[in-house]
């Protein structure tokens, strides 16, 4: 909400895509609007026999690995849970929710939400530093 005052204007969705975006579950939200697409690794040169047999070795290797999903050009190509998981399992981060809020803050730059450039104050925030240049 509060970036929101930031946002450079654009177009609303119609109504019946904004009922669709409401209605949607995780499993049906892709890249973008609408469903995840699932299409065969070798639709995009790779061969999956080669990817179940990496993630056959990532699961039995890598300690407290209990999923591998691999996406190439906004499909998925390939999923697999470990022996006490499954895709409705909730799962912790850890260091990943770093990247995540990066990837976030990065889109939000883009959409128009905020400029790196601009010193925090001007969008209300105290620098808990003191200094007012602070950005």
């Amino acid at each position: 909400e509060f970036l929101s005052q930031f946002k450079r204007p654009r177009k609303e969705p119609e109504a019946s895509e904004q009922r669709q975006e409401e209605e949607a579950t995780p499993k049906e939200l892709g890249p973008g609007r609408g469903a995840w697409r699932v299409e065969e690794p070798e639709k995009h040169g790779l061969d999956g026999k080669i990817l179940r047999a990496a993630a056959a070795e990532v699961m039995e290797t890598i300690e407290q690995r209990h999923c591998l999903l691999i996406v190439k050009d906004g499909a998925i190509i390939h999923e697999e849970y470990g022996d006490q998981s499954s895709e409705a399992a909730l799962q912790e981060i850890d260091s990943l929710g770093k990247w995540i809020s990066a990837m976030i803050v990065g889109a939000a730059m883009e959409a128009g939400y905020f400029n790196l450039d601009t010193p925090l104050i001007e969008y209300g925030l105290q620098p808990q530093c003191g200094n007012k240049h602070v950005t």
